[in-house]
């Protein structure tokens, strides 16, 4: 089946989104190459707005896997998480609304605290960002990095309110 895609407009810009009725495989803040859907993503569409709005804390459905790939489900999640990168998604899957874990905390639930790098490079490599929510991977000492630019990290935790004020005002 070929990719749909969806637009979403956010106070940082457009937003694409990729999938079908069954499963999301792409979110990116750049134009994702595909056909535009016919009401296909309206309910993963339905839910990002909550989530943007503030309404949302958990998305329907749940992480799974094509390949080693991870892809958003509508529904039961399917495949196992059997490598490191599938186990780094499922750590950041288990990150709840509101909260932060910075990246060395990751790396030492994975099994050694100087995996933090390891796991900073499964999060930028993430192509399903905010329903498997790199944006609360944080660093030791600021606020780390983010494929969308740090802008949209802060705007992501403020929203989840789990900025503290000197983040918030963009010191770290």
């Amino acid at each position: 089946m070929s990719i749909l895609t969806a637009e979403a407009s956010t106070p940082f810009g457009m937003l694409w989104i990729g999938g079908d009725a069954e499963k999301i495989t792409d979110i990116s803040w750049t134009p994702i190459a595909g056909k535009g859907h016919g009401g296909e993503l309206d309910w993963f569409l339905g839910a990002l707005d909550g989530y943007l709005g503030g309404r949302l804390k958990a998305f329907p459905g749940g992480l799974g896997f094509a390949g080693q790939r991870p892809v958003w489900f509508r529904t039961a999640p399917r495949g196992r998480a059997e490598t490191f990168p599938q186990k780094t998604y499922q750590s950041l899957c288990a990150i709840r609304y509101g909260q932060t874990r910075s990246y060395a905390d990751l790396g030492e639930a994975l099994g050694n605290r100087s995996l933090a790098r390891a796991v900073g490079n499964v999060c930028a490599a993430n192509p399903v960002p905010i329903v498997v929510p790199c944006h609360r991977v944080v660093g030791a000492h600021g606020l780390g990095g983010y494929t969308g630019g740090l802008d949209k990290k802060r705007w992501l935790l403020r929203i989840e309110g789990s900025l503290t004020d000197e983040e918030q005002s963009g010191e770290s």
